[in-house]
């Protein structure tokens, strides 16, 4: 049988407060016994960076197609594009490990549950353009107003961290 692990996106322009507010979800979660896997879209154009002067940088520079560190109580690992070139094929790969839910920060057009952050009203084309708008966030009061989604304020995501989680979490 086929694990299902709910999903949820945060996504927003650059500087729209999502890693943010998924510090606050891990924290959230976590401090619910949940645990939290998640993913970050690279979307700026360049190659991920990751330490070239250690062993197994060395190894994945070298042409392995992963390479890991293991650990006492973690586990690093760096693969190239392989099985895990979709999004789709990585939260599938995600479900093999014991995560009770997976954040995803990025990844826009993903047909995945989402809220989406706006910094002013140039970002109101996301609302347009995107799928499965559950929430809308942002530090701008001004710019919630009369939006057809439920709303909730930068300014105090601590405190409607329960709110967000129904819209996650469904029990």
């Amino acid at each position: 049988m086929t694990k299902t692990v709910p999903t949820f996106q945060v996504v927003g322009y650059r500087n729209s407060g999502k890693t943010t507010v998924m510090q606050a979800l891990i924290h959230y979660f976590t401090n619910q016994s949940l645990a939290v896997g998640t993913i970050k879209h690279h979307g700026h154009g360049s190659e991920l960076q990751f330490p070239v002067d250690t062993d197994s940088g060395k190894h994945y520079a070298a042409g392995a197609m992963v390479s890991a560190v293991h650990g006492e109580h973690e586990l690093q690992l760096y693969m190239n594009k392989h099985e895990t070139d979709t999004l789709e094929k990585l939260i599938k790969w995600y479900h093999s490990f014991p995560v009770d839910l997976i954040l995803i920060e990025g990844h826009k057009l993903a047909n995945y549950p989402k809220m989406v952050l706006l910094r002013n009203h140039s970002d109101y084309r996301l609302l347009e353009q995107l799928t499965n708008i559950h929430l809308v966030g942002s530090l701008d009061k001004d710019l919630l107003e009369g939006l057809p989604y439920e709303t909730f304020s930068l300014n105090n995501v601590e405190e409607v961290l329960p709110l967000i989680s129904r819209h996650i979490i469904v029990e």
